[in-house]
């Protein structure tokens, strides 16, 4: 890898010097992994939201970020993801067109759905402890 950029650093006449595209491009034919993109496309395609919006954002960005996908695709994939209380929500609301401001938008709804649970726990009354029904006598032991 030295040799190969040393070359580059000592001519100053070399393209990749001019040409950053080609340079990437170069680089990316040395050092990618050539099955990144399908891992990528392998791990998105069994993505589902299981805990917080904002913890399934960030698996799905990190992803993602291979497959050098439009606004449109990223926000298709992300929302087909999502878990279906956080769905219905946004049939309620409406959805945001684009992907950074969905995924806001998510985030915000599922912190709000959780505090909501959090508060339910909170305000349900305690179950009574049961009592036995004999008064908490055990049965007498029966001698023969």
């Amino acid at each position: 890898a030295r040799d190969w950029a040393r070359v580059i650093l000592e001519n100053e006449a070399h393209p990749y010097r001019n040409d950053f595209a080609a340079f990437k491009k170069a680089l990316d034919t040395l050092y990618l992994d050539r099955n990144l993109k399908h891992q990528a496309r392998d791990k998105l395609s069994h993505l589902k939201q299981t805990k917080s919006a904002a913890t399934y954002s960030v698996e799905f960005q990190q992803i993602i970020a291979p497959l050098n996908l439009n606004d449109n695709a990223k926000h298709l994939l992300f929302y087909l993801g999502l878990k279906d209380t956080i769905k219905d929500a946004l049939a309620t609301v409406g959805e945001e067109e684009t992907f950074y401001p969905l995924v806001d938008q998510v985030i915000a709804i599922d912190q709000r759905q959780h505090q909501r649970r959090m508060e339910e726990k909170k305000s349900s009354p305690a179950k009574p402890h049961e009592t036995p029904k004999s008064g908490g006598k055990k049965p007498a032991a029966q001698t023969q």
